[in-house]
């Protein structure tokens, strides 16, 4: 549900993902919202849309990178090939990989398809 938050608070209280665009003005609206948009610019929800699914993917790489690695990490322990501070240093390793993967999204464009 995305609305301007006038009379339309407890509709974006029970949409699955409400949005109130021009928030400003309504601070029930805000609270009721799920997510808040200060301009009433359609842009900025194409924005926050794309950014929500390019946020989305990074997590679901990052699901895959910590497992992964610790699953790796394991297997090599168990079969005598991993020392303790081999496999700390991989722990540590796969945390900078998630935080290094993630830290992309601080500079996040959208595609030229929503310009």
């Amino acid at each position: 549900m995305v609305g301007d938050g006038i009379n339309d608070a407890l509709a974006l209280a029970e949409a699955d993902v409400g949005v109130v665009m021009g928030a400003g003005d309504s601070p029930v609206a805000i609270e009721a919202a799920d997510i808040a948009l200060v301009r009433d610019d359609l842009r900025d929800f194409v924005y926050t849309h794309a950014l929500s699914r390019d946020t989305l993917r990074v997590v679901q790489q990052n699901f895959w990178i910590a497992p992964g690695s610790n699953v790796l990490g394991v297997v090599l322990g168990v079969a005598g090939q991993l020392s303790p501070m081999t496999a700390g240093l991989i722990h540590i390793a796969h945390t900078l990989g998630v935080f290094a993967n993630s830290s992309h999204l601080l500079r996040y464009t959208p595609d030229k398809q929503l310009a």
